[in-house]
């Protein structure tokens, strides 16, 4: 991710552009953020406070010395590439904008609000209800069935509509964002549902960001939020969607770890270029200073529950975007004056990156919601991502049913490669109960699983993850904090690439260090040995290798010079026959130089001079016909005109 985002700056002003707004002066009464010309004033150990928020989810105070090494590799890696530097030590005037390590603040608000909120919502429910023919529902867990239910949020809730013909479409599902809840969308959603009756339609509740008087306990993380909204859809026998969100609507982890998002369609979204501070800065340290601003600061910002998400729950790398990680059927709408995100700059980049974006002239963050002709642009472009998707679907129920069956089976089981150090052994073995996996399943490269959920004999066991490959072959790298493949502009030194020009770099597909479904490999290597051997894995001592076998390293084990001959040092190896005589073999040596390959060398040199030479002969002599050639042209040219001119004369007499 460091690496990914560091590319995005393509010069020493776009980097200096982009750190001095993760910073503002501490006297300044709006918090003033620093200006690119202001950069001098962020010192190594504010850029190091930085890192560890914005890399790590931590403090300075809470690392070890191995993490500060990497910080320090990260520093020097920025001065390195962007011609910038640090002065050392902390410079106290400026403070750092950390979103999970700053205070929650919040302003006290009349009951009336929250009483005039509740009010709106009891009206919402009845709109939906009695004129949509939505109906409440909530998820108490994977296995129980759902019910009605209007109880306080306690679990996952969601109003569903079915389809007015009983059809398997492919549904649509809508995110609302930070504010009053589903009420404040109630005329674009009717205008969804109007889009097609015979189409399901899920609204899904976010209560932690509604101004909604809940427990702090009910902010749902990433991986819950996924897996309740694809267990919602799988109790319809849904296997895919398509799916609308506004702002914080919690689609961007759908369209980034789930695998049911068929289209995508973004509104006012918070989600692109989030490692630019405008979007943390202005909702959480900005002073407002016109009408609208102090709107969002007083009446959503500064409310104790959506502060409180918003400054401890909203992690950015979990949220981000990038152009790559969008599915084909994407469309994003921006409003060009919106005061939370720089609009303007985000449209640019999407652009550039090939992604469908469609703007809004003068309009502020949600304000398509007060004109018509912005809502019917927007449901224009979900009728016709809808209708692409359904189009698609009826190509592929039409496909062969048996190259599906054949595809199933051969991505149904995931490979183990298992290595152990201590044998010098590995085996490969294939899993093809899902279930037995989830113990792998959020873990990263370099972390140590227990072995029990494998099965029986791998009991005690214990694992560490060494990296693995998707169904696709691309493999996963370290550092990558993803669990999906992404594209990263890579050069000489760095893992999953090598250069095939000196200063090459290539932009390349390489998966992220989470491990996740989509794998088809894992390497494991066995850091303890559970109760009972593993045949062909423990139970078997291979024989190590006895000395270095390229040809340099054995000149530099014996202290050979070039003309000493290496093949008279290697190392051999004893094999025993039984029934024969003992036997030695020598490995092969690796770039090995012999008088041999010098004199073919030497041999091949001359035969192409000789090429050469008799190339620059023969086109010599071609020139030398073509000027001879050329010059009798002109000779019987010249002698042509000369008899023309005579029988002219003659004929004149």
């Amino acid at each position: 991710m460091f690496k990914r985002i560091l590319n995005e700056c393509t010069s020493s002003e776009d980097f200096k552009t982009f750190a001095t707004g993760w910073f503002f002066w501490k006297n300044s009464k709006t918090n003033e953020q620093l200006a690119a010309k202001e950069f001098q004033n962020i010192y190594k150990e504010n850029m190091k406070e930085w890192l560890a928020w914005a890399f790590f989810t931590s403090s300075l105070e809470n690392f070890d010395d191995k993490n500060i090494m990497e910080l320090e590799k990260y520093i020097s890696t920025i001065e390195k590439e962007k011609d910038v530097k640090f002065a050392k030590g902390y410079n106290n005037e400026i403070s750092t904008v950390r979103l999970t390590f700053c205070p929650v603040e919040a302003f006290s608000k009349p009951f009336f609000m929250y009483a005039l909120i509740y009010l709106m919502e009891c009206v919402g429910y009845l709109f939906f209800r009695l004129y949509l023919n939505f109906r409440h529902k909530i998820i108490i867990n994977e296995t129980e069935s759902i019910k009605d239910n209007n109880t306080p949020y306690k679990h996952f809730s969601y109003y569903y509509k079915k389809s007015k013909n009983g059809n398997n479409k492919t549904p649509l599902v809508f995110f609302h964002g930070i504010g009053g809840g589903l009420f404040c969308y109630a005329k674009l959603i009717y205008k969804l549902c109007k889009i097609d009756e015979d189409r399901a339609v899920f609204l899904v509740e976010l209560p932690h960001v509604s101004m909604r008087l809940i427990g702090g306990d009910m902010v749902p993380d990433m991986v819950s939020t996924v897996k309740e909204v694809e267990t919602m859809l799988k109790m319809y026998n849904f296997s895919t969607a398509n799916f609308v969100g506004h702002s914080l609507g919690s689609v961007y982890w759908m369209t980034k770890y789930s695998k049911m998002v068929s289209s995508v369609t973004f509104i006012d979204p918070v989600c692109f270029k989030l490692y630019d501070s405008d979007v943390c800065f202005n909702f959480v340290y900005r002073k407002p200073k016109t009408a609208t601003e102090f709107l969002i600061y007083w009446v959503v910002s500064r409310e104790i529950y959506i502060s409180h998400f918003i400054t401890r729950h909203f992690i950015w790398h979990h949220n981000v975007i990038f152009p790559q990680d969008l599915p084909k059927s994407s469309k994003v709408f921006i409003g060009l004056n919106d005061n939370l995100i720089n609009s303007r700059k985000i449209a640019r980049y999407l652009n550039d990156n090939g992604v469908d974006v469609e703007t809004f002239q003068d309009l502020d963050h949600a304000g398509f919601l007060f004109f018509n002709k912005m809502e019917n642009r927007i449901i224009q472009s979900v009728e016709k991502l809808m209708k692409d998707v359904d189009n698609r679907m009826v190509l592929k129920n039409t496909s062969n049913a048996m190259i599906r069956t054949k595809f199933k089976d051969s991505n149904s089981f995931l490979n183990l490669n298992i290595s152990y150090p201590a044998t010098g052994a590995n085996k490969s073995i294939d899993i093809e109960d899902e279930r037995k996996l989830h113990s792998l399943y959020e873990k990263r490269m370099a972390s140590e699983v227990k072995g029990d959920a494998l099965g029986d004999e791998f009991k005690g066991y214990v694992f560490k993850i060494a990296g693995g490959n998707d169904k696709q072959g691309f493999p996963m790298k370290q550092g990558v904090l993803v669990p999906s493949r992404v594209r990263l502009l890579l050069s000489k030194g760095s893992s999953c690439y090598r250069p095939r020009r000196t200063g090459e770099r290539k932009r390349k597909s390489v998966r992220g260090c989470i491990v996740n479904h989509d794998l088809a490999a894992i390497s494991l290597v066995i850091t303890k040995q559970g109760e009972q051997e593993i045949p062909g894995l423990t139970d078997v001592q291979l024989p190590k290798r006895l000395g270095p076998k390229r040809a340099t390293k054995i000149r530099k084990m014996f202290n050979l010079t070039k003309e000493d001959d290496v093949r008279k040092y290697v190392i051999r190896r004893e094999i025993v026959r039984e029934g024969k005589k003992n036997c030695s073999k020598a490995p092969k040596i690796q770039r090995l130089v012999t008088p041999v390959t010098l004199q073919r060398k030497r041999h091949l040199a001359a035969k192409k001079k000789q090429a050469i030479e008799k190339s620059r002969e023969q086109k010599a002599e071609y020139a030398k016909l073509l000027s001879l050639r050329i010059k009798e042209r002109k000779e019987k040219v010249k002698e042509q005109r000369r008899l023309s001119s005579v029988r002219r004369s003659q004929t004149k007499q």
